[in-house]
């Protein structure tokens, strides 16, 4: 006998059983037909979305910033949580584990993806229209809060290290001022290259007059501040340079502190959406000839599959 699996065979088979593949296929028809009735409808909701003002963390792009908070546990909760999907979805807060079904029934319903544009696609799937809707929005708004979150945490360390920055700079100053205030109480020093110059001519100016007297009131108050110049001058200098280095770190210093108290205070949004969720006025799922077609065609094989067998076991039993 020829083998039932040739082409010629085949179809000489199911022209043999033609009636019984048939009735069974139909069957599997209605049965599909009515089967993908009683599938619960479920509408779609999408939006495009592309990230705004991110600060980098690392070598992430800001897409990848904004798929990671998309997926965060914190904008699943929050979304869960405003949305009310506990009831939402049916889940009873009694069964043991109850978070991970009220999780796996939200990531089937959700998906995020990278477009090839670099923007962000978001997809809500639900049985009510406008609840899938709602839950984008949402998704959208709990994402640009997290973002806000993010930033103004990263702002107000950096506030924090500036101020903190600040005031120990404000006490080097005020201790290099103390230091020069003292040398000027103390032993006259103003400008050193001024006073330098100037004591140096006059004290010249001095020697070179008839009946010189090194004891006079004048002469002695030149010597005197030419010793403090020859003494503290090297002081006075480095304090005085030193001083004017450290004014200018300190406003540095300020003006960085300024920027981050503006970034910390500033409202930003962290999302551009390009396409809005709207409210779908047609199912998404089932695709009832797709559920049918593919039923039809699992029967119709496994149906051909058994009829082969049947017609084998006949042939072996002869």
């Amino acid at each position: 006998m020829g083998n039932y699996f040739d082409n010629s065979d085949l179809l000489s088979v199911l022209l043999k059983w033609k009636r019984q593949v048939i009735f069974i296929v139909a069957l599997a028809a209605v049965f599909s037909s009515i089967l993908s009735f009683l599938i619960p409808k479920k509408f779609k909701s999408e939006a495009v979305v592309y990230p705004a003002n991110l600060q980098s963390y690392s070598s992430e792009t800001e897409t990848e910033q904004l798929l990671q908070l998309c997926n965060s546990k914190e904008v699943m909760d929050s979304v869960i949580k405003h949305c009310n999907l506990k009831e939402h979805y049916g889940i009873d807060e009694s069964y043991k584990e109850y978070y991970s079904a009220l999780i796996n029934k939200y990531k089937e319903n959700v998906s995020f993806s990278k477009t090839e544009f670099e923007s962000v696609l978001i997809e809500v799937i639900d049985i009510d229209a406008q609840q899938a809707c709602n839950i984008v929005k949402m998704i959208i708004s709990m994402v640009n809060n997290k973002a806000e979150t993010l930033q103004q945490e990263k702002s107000w360390e950096v506030v924090r290290v500036k101020q903190t920055q600040l005031t120990n700079k404000i006490h080097e100053i005020d201790s290099m001022e103390k230091a020069l205030t003292e040398l000027r109480v103390k032993y006259g020093l103003l400008s050193y290259d001024v006073q330098v110059e100037e004591v140096v001519k006059r004290y010249l100016k001095e020697r070179v007059k008839p009946g010189y007297n090194p004891n006079t009131s004048s002469s002695k108050e030149m010597t005197l501040l030419l010793g403090s110049l020859k003494e503290k001058g090297g002081e006075f200098i480095a304090l005085s340079e030193n001083l004017e280095k450290e004014r200018a770190f300190y406003n540095q210093i300020k003006f960085d502190y300024e920027n981050a108290l503006k970034d910390a205070n500033k409202e930003l949004t962290y999302t551009n959406v390009v396409t809005y969720p709207k409210v779908s006025d047609t199912k998404a799922y089932p695709i009832r000839w797709l559920i049918v077609l593919m039923f039809v065609l699992s029967t119709f094989m496994v149906d051909v599959i058994y009829i082969l067998l049947i017609e084998r076991y006949k042939f072996t039993t002869k």
